[in-house]
C-alpha cells in the first residue's frame, strides 16, 4: 500500500489500480465482441491464479451465447497483459 509523506495510507493509488483493471477488462470485452460479433455476452474477470506455474493473476473470459451456450477461457496473465493476438488464437 502506498503512503503519503506523513505516513498515511494513500487511497488514490488503489483507485488508479481499480480504474486500470476496469479499463483493461472493458478493452478485452470489446476485442472479444469484435472477434465473435454482437451475438454474445462477454464477462471479463481478473482472478488470483491458484496453479503453481502461474506467477500472478489470471484473466477469465466467460462468453454467453444467446443460444444458452457458455464458454470459459482462462489466460494465465493479468488483464493488462492480454493482447488481441492472444484472443484471436483462443477464439479460432
Amino acid at each position: 500500500m502506498s503512503v503519503t509523506a506523513r505516513g498515511e495510507p494513500c487511497e488514490g493509488s488503489a483507485l488508479r489500480r481499480a480504474a486500470a483493471r476496469l479499463w483493461h477488462a472493458r478493452r478485452i470485452r470489446r476485442l472479444v465482441q469484435a472477434l465473435l460479433g454482437a451475438d454474445a455476452v462477454v464477462i471479463v474477470n481478473e482472478l488470483p491464479c491458484t496453479q503453481a506455474a502461474c506467477p500472478g493473476p489470471a484473466t477469465q473470459i466467460t462468453i454467453l451465447g444467446f443460444d444458452m451456450s457458455r464458454r470459459v477461457l482462462l489466460i494465465h496473465r493479468p488483464t493488462s497483459e492480454v493482447a488481441a493476438a492472444d484472443l484471436s488464437q483462443l477464439l479460432r
